[in-house]
């Protein structure tokens, strides 16, 4: 059987050309801590997540991958069977998919052109794309209607502290559903602030 572990929890490491060699990795990452805890052999591939880096490297004898974010780069590793054994394992590089623009941000998907891969040209799903233009369509009529509430200042998220948005949040949540005595939210879920003005 093989067993790969998917999980909100990462590393960074500046080398992921050469994957038996951590020394350019942050150790004390959630990554690297949780993989030294874990059984020799239990875990075939670790795919992380969290700090937005990469990773391409064999950890404690677990192939570990993680590819930068909002979809950038995809990470790769393949295994070799014999069996129902795992008897060969090779990591490979994380694959930008679309350029940066001069700011380190990913350039629009509308101006993206990925280089081939493997020689073959990477292309969209058509059946993939059907879907996101729905759920972006439905999602913009929501996002236009009008909900009779201006905001005179804005909502400034906050990722180490109490804030006026996540007690927001937390009071929306509360409103759907009322029967609990109490709603939280964490700093990291606030994306955006919402500004000043009609909400």
């Amino acid at each position: 059987q093989i067993v790969v572990v998917i999980a909100h929890i990462g590393s960074a490491c500046r080398d992921v050309e050469h994957h038996d060699d951590t020394s350019s990795c942050d150790k004390g990452d959630e990554l690297f801590r949780v993989i030294d805890q874990l059984p020799p052999g239990l875990v075939d591939v670790f795919v992380a997540g969290h700090t937005h880096a990469m990773v391409a490297h064999r950890i404690n004898g677990i192939a570990a991958i993680e590819s930068l974010s909002s979809g950038r780069a995809f990470g790769r590793v393949d295994l070799q069977l014999t069996g129902d054994r795992v008897t060969g394992v090779t990591i490979f590089e994380p694959t930008l998919v679309c350029p940066l623009d001069k700011n380190n941000n990913p350039v629009p998907v509308a101006d993206c052109h990925p280089a081939p891969y493997e020689g073959r040209p990477v292309v969209a799903d058509a059946r993939v794309q059907t879907i996101v233009d729905g759920a972006l369509a439905r999602a913009g009529q929501r996002r236009a209607e009008k909900l009779g509430v201006t905001l005179a200042a804005t909502l400034t998220k906050a990722y180490g502290s109490e804030s006026a948005e996540g007690a927001w949040f937390s009071d929306l949540m509360l409103a759907a559903r009322p029967a609990p005595d109490g709603a939280l939210t964490h700093g990291g879920g606030l994306r955006a602030d919402i500004p000043a003005g009609e909400l």
